[in-house]
């Protein structure tokens, strides 16, 4: 007489798991762990952009010294006729001291401040830019220029855009060039705009830290700074002129 061996398709409790079952199950382990991962993703970023915001901050407060000590003064891009620090010790431009150097200078004593710690350890150091805007030495601004100082951004997280046409469409479409920090960004209404698209990034969880003249950081979308197509000095939208 023969033995048949029972098939093990029966739990205990004499039910089985059809396969649609065990398909929604799988789903459902896999939505959990992107979410964890997504959750662990984020809970790193966030350290890097509150360092980003302190570095900024203490920016600030060195540009808000400089003020006080040169009768309202924006820090210029450059100083002519003044040596160059540590921080860019070659200079910018002709030999001259740059807006960094002369923070470091008014009291910062840390070139570390002006290096985003989200950035790759290939890219450049020197990565958070001025709004070359307000400047220009060229033509020195006072605070009492600027007209809504709550509003008009000051320095911003930055780099080289690639895709230059689709970023002037969509700020937040833009795609860095490796390595391509700078320490300057430019208005939509200067003629090299699209020649050194150097520009506000989104480099901490889709946002980009940056620092107004009135002294405050924030992080946001680096559309909402305005540099786009068709935005220029006055628009409601513009937060690099002086309105």
């Amino acid at each position: 007489m023969k033995t048949r061996i029972a098939r093990p398709t029966l739990l205990q409790d004499g039910t089985a798991f059809t396969l649609i079952e065990l398909l929604v199950v799988v789903s459902i382990i896999a939505l959990l762990a992107t979410m964890r991962l997504s959750a662990l993703s984020n809970a790193r970023g966030k350290p890097t952009m509150v360092t980003c915001l302190d570095n900024q901050k203490q920016i600030s407060m060195a540009a808000n010294l400089y003020m006080e000590q040169n009768q309202g003064s924006l820090v210029p891009y450059t100083i002519s006729g003044e040596m160059p620090g540590p921080v860019t010790p070659d200079g910018v431009g002709s030999y001259e001291r740059s807006w960094l150097d002369q923070l470091y200078l008014d009291g910062l004593n840390n070139t570390n401040v002006f290096n985003c710690p989200a950035n790759p350890p290939n890219w450049s150091r020197w990565n958070i830019g001025i709004n070359l805007q307000l400047a220009n030495a060229r033509k020195p601004l006072t605070v009492s220029d600027i007209r809504k100082p709550q509003r008009t951004v000051y320095f911003a997280d930055v780099a080289y855009a690639i895709n230059v046409k689709e970023t002037n469409r969509d700020p937040d479409a833009l795609i860095p060039r490796p390595g391509g920090g700078w320490i300057h960004f430019r208005a939509p209404t200067d003629i090299r705009f699209n020649s050194q698209p150097w520009r506000p990034y989104n480099k901490h969880q889709g946002t980009c830290v940056t620092t107004f003249v009135d002294g405050h950081a924030e992080a946001h979308k680096a559309s909402k700074v305005g540099m786009a197509d068709g935005i220029r000095e006055g628009d409601v939208r513009a937060m690099w002129d002086l309105d």
